[in-house]
């Protein structure tokens, strides 16, 4: 059975880039009318493409600043009466110092930016949207994690603990409003085609020792390739909807088989 959102109002942020703009696009096909929230204009305007013909409200906000967070969710709120879904999916993988690199070697503001990005903006977005969620008889939550969370490898320190962190916020957040009809699951996602992974590989190619690993853009995966954001955007749809209605609380690990 195709998994549908017909009627739900769904929030997307990160919504202009790989895994946001393939999500909007899926979830407007499906009939869900979209809340797109980017930090620049030009993610709103690729994300308002994708969205087509589906209801839409493209909002500019700064997920790491709780007034524009706040801001966000009562936008939705007041042009659609309610949200259904929360995709939290603004990330960064880091600056110029924490893409890859050795411990050592991160700075402090790139460590402070990456865990005000991926946790903090989770976070913020759950505190905002589970009471609006809750007044409108509940909702889906998906937040966006990595394989990098369950298992970490080398040059990682900011991003892998970060999305450690969003493993653990999530499970927290399905406990507490469960009994509320809000479930709360976050995804895995592996290596994806897409500007994260290139801009990671260069990191590694030019800093790590020895340079960029063999085999790094597949050949370690099962099942032989990187994802495509399409294939992440699948799994978020059926959380997103009523098809997976007894699933909260899990971690969805979408990586070819990387972390079997």
């Amino acid at each position: 059975m195709t998994a549908r959102l017909d009627g739900k109002v769904c929030v997307v942020t990160g919504a202009g880039g790989d895994i946001g703009c393939a999500t909007v696009a899926l979830m407007a096909a499906r009939g869900a009318s979209i809340v797109a929230v980017d930090l620049t204009p030009a993610g709103l305007a690729r994300a308002k493409a994708q969205a087509g013909t589906a209801a839409f409200l493209g909002v500019e906000a700064d997920v790491t600043q709780e007034a524009q967070v706040a801001g966000y969710a009562a936008r939705a709120k007041a042009k659609f009466g309610r949200i259904d879904v929360l995709f939290n999916n603004a990330g960064v993988e880091g600056g110029p110092s924490a893409a890859w690199r050795l411990t050592p070697e991160v700075s402090r503001a790139d460590f402070d930016r990456v865990f005000a990005v991926n946790v903090t903006g989770v976070f913020l977005g759950m505190k905002h949207v589970i009471p609006i969620m809750v007044e409108g008889g509940g909702g889906s939550i998906i937040n966006t994690a990595s394989v990098a969370g369950i298992r970490p490898g080398p040059g990682q320190i900011a991003y892998a603990a970060s999305k450690a962190a969003v493993m653990g916020m999530t499970r927290t957040a399905a406990l507490e409003w469960g009994e509320r009809s809000v479930r709360v699951n976050c995804i895995n996602p592996g290596p994806l085609e897409g500007r994260m992974m290139e801009q990671i590989v260069s990191g590694m190619a030019e800093h790590r020792p020895g340079g960029e690993p063999a085999g790094i853009r597949g050949e370690f995966i099962p099942m032989g390739r990187w994802g495509r954001p399409a294939e992440i955007a699948g799994v978020v749809v059926f959380l997103a909807s009523d098809a997976s209605s007894f699933i909260t609380g899990a971690l969805h690990p979408i990586d070819g088989g990387m972390t079997a």
